[in-house]
């Protein structure tokens, strides 16, 4: 009993397995959508209470758009396509003060960014018959807008205790012209695919030098978790 439940499970995962490729010469296009988390490495301009640098944090984001796959062997495919890529970074707080007791303080900072991405990406798979496939190629992205949001608050120290002259101001406003809107970047992951389904986990190395156009050494940090559906054409 046991040999034959093996042979059947072994049976159903060469289906799925076979499932998985397509057809060498066909070409298949993948309408996507997911979730991306980014924040800006190496981004150490911001002051904390304690005198350091305050630490990016991840931002949560969404992707979509479509992707045209063209498989030319069993084991080699390329695919190219358009994508929204909502992106950004978070910080908890941030700390100014000056010599005459002075202070600022910048709390739930965030910066949404939008750009749009062109990924043209080569694509092996592992293995005959293998669902598993790895992704590498090299991305050009345009920032559309970017956004940013904080509450505000100012006041004198006195005694060492911090009295503030207001209650906390919301600013939220457009910052697009703080950023460079080109960004060329080497997306890299794993694929998993099962009939038309397809799973993709990218990484995004960034090559571009800046972000920022007035600070130097922060780059846009993006992990990516994107669902695709194939239509062979």
């Amino acid at each position: 009993m046991k040999k034959h439940l093996a042979i059947l499970l072994l049976t159903a995962l060469a289906v799925i397995s076979v499932k998985a490729q397509s057809d060498p010469g066909t070409t298949t296009i993948y309408p996507r959508f997911g979730v991306n988390m980014s924040k800006f490495a190496g981004d150490k301009i911001l002051t904390a209470a304690d005198g350091g640098s305050v630490k990016s944090k991840y931002k949560f984001g969404v992707v979509a758009g479509a992707e045209v796959e063209h498989q030319f062997t069993p084991l080699l495919a390329a695919s190219a396509g358009l994508l929204y890529s909502m992106q950004g970074s978070r910080y908890d707080e941030s700390y100014t003060n000056d010599p005459n007791g002075n202070y600022s303080l910048f709390k739930d900072m965030k910066y949404t960014m939008h750009f749009l991405t062109l990924p043209v990406l080569a694509v092996f798979n592992l293995g005959y018959n293998s669902a598993f496939s790895a992704k590498c190629g090299v991305q050009l992205g345009y920032l559309l807008n970017a956004t940013s949001s904080n509450y505000y608050e100012s006041g004198q120290i006195v005694d060492g205790e911090r009295l503030p002259n207001n209650p906390g101001d919301k600013f939220s406003g457009t910052v697009t012209d703080v950023f460079h809107r080109l960004e060329v970047s080497i997306p890299a992951g794993i694929s998993y695919k099962h009939d038309n389904l397809t799973v993709d986990l990218r990484y995004n190395i960034v090559i571009t030098r800046n972000v920022y156009k007035y600070v130097d050494g922060v780059r846009n940090s993006n992990i990516s978790l994107i669902l695709g559906y194939g239509f062979t054409l």
